[in-house]
């Protein structure tokens, strides 16, 4: 499919196309796979001037150490990519990471800071009108953070695909 697209005329397409790829490969658990990928697509990224593909490249690879079983790597990249994506005003962003780093918070056992990230991304996500039932469910998750993490992490997990 890669093929398909000329990198000389539409970079941009091809690196759209190849960071989808790596992030899919590593959802599916196939860490090493994403990370080969990654590392022959770095060009692209280098090459690319908007800010936005260079923001989220720290996080696709803090998603592949976190595949990868490398939990203290995908935190500090993690939260060097939230505090990133707040500086930089992407709300979305910073909403999905959050539940990234909330996940591997829970992974490590760290349950407060967890709930802490969760509950500053709350005021956030009502600005937004968020519809009640996706309020209802952020609490829920924050709810379960201590008394579950396992499951808590599952939720976050799932939540951030």
């Amino acid at each position: 499919m890669l093929d398909l697209i000329d990198p000389v005329r539409e970079p941009r397409c091809e690196l759209a196309a190849r960071h989808a790829l790596v992030w899919f490969l590593n959802d599916r658990g196939l860490g090493w796979e994403a990370l080969d990928l990654l590392e022959r697509t770095r060009p692209l990224y280098l090459l690319c001037r908007e800010s936005q593909p260079r923001l989220t490249l720290p996080r696709l690879e803090a998603r592949i150490c976190r595949c990868l079983g490398r939990l203290e790597a995908a935190e500090r990249g993690l939260a060097a990519v939230w505090h990133d994506f707040r500086e930089a005003g992407f709300r979305q962003e910073l909403t999905l990471v959050s539940l990234d780093l909330a996940e591997v918070y829970l992974a490590l056992d760290k349950a407060r800071q967890a709930i802490r990230i969760l509950l500053t991304l709350r005021p956030t996500l009502a600005q937004w009108r968020m519809h009640e039932d996706g309020i209802a469910r952020w609490l829920l998750l924050i709810d379960a953070a201590p008394a579950e993490p396992a499951r808590a992490q599952a939720l976050t997990r799932e939540a951030a695909r």
